[in-house]
């Protein structure tokens, strides 16, 4: 089954009890092998016993490329910090009233290694369409960046704010996806 969190993956579903303390836990079958890792279940009243877990297929390499090089190789970023629009109430409204797509994403931070480094692109500019496809998700660029591979480019639609009269100029830029070697320090919200 596809699951969307804050980013979409393919687990399993079922209904062992996941609490706190044994999510990461092994999933194992009546055999005893490990068939999944427990990742998430749903907490609502209308739900009783929803897990789910990441199949072993995917984790057992990721486990593995992880021993060997303390990261997994090959795997893209686009190398920012971002935040839905919604979670800034000036950005909301702007959105709300140039008709721009819900979709788009606030850029918070970029990091070093980032292609967007040393660009026109700048903390604060709102990413509101990927290879000309408009951001009514978030998914519309996380689905491009997880497909993808090391060395892909992207072309993003970028919209700037005018901080005093609230004008919008967009303009594009081309980026290419970089290595994503993971650090301790990075955010939940880097992609």
């Amino acid at each position: 089954r596809s699951v969307t969190a804050t980013y979409k993956m393919t687990c399993i579903q079922h209904n062992a009890a996941i609490n706190p303390g044994n999510s990461g836990g092994a999933l194992i079958n009546t055999a005893g092998q490990v068939i999944g890792i427990n990742s998430s279940k749903i907490a609502s009243t209308d739900y009783e016993g929803m897990g789910f877990a990441v199949p072993t297929v995917i984790a057992k390499p990721v486990a593995e490329a992880l021993v060997q090089y303390s990261y997994v190789p090959n795997r893209p970023k686009l190398g920012i910090e971002y935040a839905p629009v919604s979670a800034y109430q000036l950005y909301s409204m702007v959105v709300s009233i140039k008709g721009l797509p819900q979709g788009s994403l606030v850029i918070a931070g970029i990091s070093s290694d980032s292609s967007l480094k040393n660009t026109e692109a700048e903390v604060g500019d709102l990413i509101i369409g990927v290879n000309g496809k408009d951001m009514t998700d978030s998914s519309v660029l996380l689905d491009l960046i997880e497909t993808g591979a090391v060395g892909d480019t992207l072309t993003l639609t970028l919209c700037r704010i005018d901080n005093r009269t609230y004008k919008t100029s967009t303009f594009d830029i081309t980026i290419t996806l970089v290595e994503d070697k993971g650090t301790q320090q990075e955010e939940e919200t880097t992609t």
